[in-house]
């Protein structure tokens, strides 16, 4: 029950807009006077407000296998990498990714995931439940709306130029019930399950003083279960461009899709 109240609180959140009254005329702030509350809301309204922009993610996993087999190297290890642009409210996201070698085309709007291999013409696609949560975007707003309602539990560090507000949870029914939705905007394979033995998540959001745009979100995961032990995921996403007006086509060859 604890569980399902959880995932209804999140979704609960998504269906609101949250007001508030720090504006992101980031020209003209004197972040010296801001007090940490005023702060830590300007960066989550940055993030809130992204419309468009370049995107590119770098994600690494590294874990030990509690019993490999015979031969098999004890050590599991995964990287992705993609850049691409995206186009928010409506969504859309198109770019390629790097996984095991091989380049592949991506597409993905509130509907479906499009994929295809880079030296081939042919798309496949496939519906996913709630896929709005797995699109390479690096943080879902979902994920924003929620962060707004704990800004007391929030973190703040600056840089000369930049702001960065710090997410850290160790709840794994928490994790369990919501890893979509503040970690499948990484296009990862990490999730957390109640029955892990210890997990941790931390997020951390960073803008630019200058024009208060978002720079980057990174993304950890730490854990141990009964198949792998020293579970350790990063995900770094960087923008570029962000609200400057790109606009996402939809590529062509898309319409007569092989669905998996």
């Amino acid at each position: 029950m604890k569980s399902v109240f959880k995932r209804m609180f999140i979704f609960v959140l998504s269906l609101l807009m949250i007001a508030t009254t720090v504006g992101c005329n980031a020209s003209q702030k004197n972040w010296g006077k801001l007090s940490q509350e005023e702060k830590i809301d300007t960066v989550l309204q940055s993030f809130e407000r992204m419309k468009n922009g370049e995107i590119h993610i770098v994600n690494t996993m590294n874990a030990e296998k509690v019993s490999p087999k015979e031969g098999e190297s004890p050590i599991w290890k995964y990287e992705l990498e993609f850049t691409g642009t995206f186009e928010l409210r409506p969504d859309h996201i198109v770019g390629k990714y790097l996984f095991d070698g091989k380049v592949s085309d991506y597409y993905c709007d509130r509907m479906c995931v499009y994929e295809k291999k880079e030296t081939e013409a042919q798309w496949t696609t496939r519906r996913v439940d709630i896929v709005h949560y797995k699109q390479p975007m690096g943080i879902h707003q979902d994920a924003i709306l929620y962060l707004q309602t704990i800004k007391d539990q929030l973190k703040l560090s600056e840089e000369d130029d930049t702001v960065t507000v710090h997410y850290e949870a160790d709840d794994l029914e928490f994790l369990d019930a919501n890893s979509d939705r503040l970690t499948g905007s990484t296009l990862n394979i990490y999730s957390f399950a109640k029955g892990d033995k210890s997990g941790k998540l931390t997020i951390d959001l960073t803008i630019s003083k200058d024009d208060c745009t978002p720079v980057s979100v990174t993304i950890t995961g730490q854990g141990n279960n009964d198949y792998y032990k020293n579970r350790d995921f990063v995900s770094k996403t960087t923008f570029s461009k962000v609200n400057s007006g790109i606009h996402v086509d939809v590529p062509s060859g898309i319409e007569n899709p092989i669905y998996d």
